[in-house]
């Protein structure tokens, strides 16, 4: 099991005001020119959220598809994601999470 999907209905939400940024791609740990897309080959770009929940709040980042990300997005904006993701991996010895969603939605 790779990705593991998040259950969000119980998570809220809010952004944190940093504008969406391109995702560079590495290869073999070298970053190359281009920025990574998704296996549809949209460009992803990375939203930075603060989650809270019952036990505090934490910041995350998450890729998304630049064409599903809002323009209204503004900070301190609640919304949702939809297709939440989390990845865990290795990186030099310490375990870490990597964010992909579908959307961000604003949330009215």
């Amino acid at each position: 099991m790779r990705n593991l999907p998040v259950d969000v209905t119980v998570l809220k939400v809010i952004a944190t005001g940093v504008e969406p940024v391109a995702v560079s791609k590495y290869a073999d740990g070298v970053r190359q020119e281009a920025t990574e897309t998704d296996d549809k080959g949209r460009p992803l770009v990375r939203v930075s959220l603060f989650v809270l929940t019952a036990e505090g709040a934490e910041e995350i980042r998450v890729k998304v598809p630049a064409t599903n990300v809002p323009k209204e997005l503004t900070p301190l904006s609640a919304v949702t994601l939809s297709g939440l993701v989390a990845a865990p991996y290795v990186n030099n010895n310490r375990v870490a999470v990597s964010y992909r969603a579908e959307s961000v939605t604003v949330t009215k």
